[in-house]
């Protein structure tokens, strides 16, 4: 069952349209990390092609654009799965060398959601972790 917007919801989509993308997120080692409320993921062109773009609210209520060029950044949003209204946290860690010896630019992402109580009892179960010996084992 679908519902019909009210007016409201046009006109905001309207200005919307008419509007630019937020101010663009630009990390720096003096503001490496930007937090926010997450609004919406977006869709944009470069002169390199398509771009996915997230914005976010700062505290201070402006709206802020992040680009997700580099794969990393979009590995972490992918693996966060913000949902909307969710408080966003992005890190810019630097550059890196990667396992092969190529540079790369790394981030991590975070949401504050509540997900309930952790599953202490992973603790003793190695599924899902990889093969690291024996995980009742303490000591030599």
């Amino acid at each position: 069952m679908s519902t019909v917007p009210n007016d409201n919801a046009y006109d905001d989509l309207a200005q919307r349209a008419a509007q630019d993308f937020p101010r663009a997120w630009v990390p720096s080692e003096q503001d490496p990390t930007i937090v926010g409320e997450f609004r919406r993921l977006e869709a944009g062109t470069t002169a390199y092609g398509p771009a996915r773009i997230v914005v976010i609210r700062t505290q201070d209520g402006a709206e802020r654009s992040i680009w997700l060029f580099h794969a990393v950044l979009r590995n972490e949003f992918g693996r966060v799965r913000p949902r909307v209204g969710e408080l966003v946290a992005v890190r810019y860690l630097g550059r890196k060398q990667g396992a092969a010896g190529q540079s790369y630019s790394a981030y991590r992402v975070v949401a504050q959601r509540d997900e309930g109580a952790p599953d202490w009892d992973a603790l003793d179960s190695p599924e899902g972790i990889g093969d690291e010996g024996d995980w009742g084992a303490v000591g030599p």
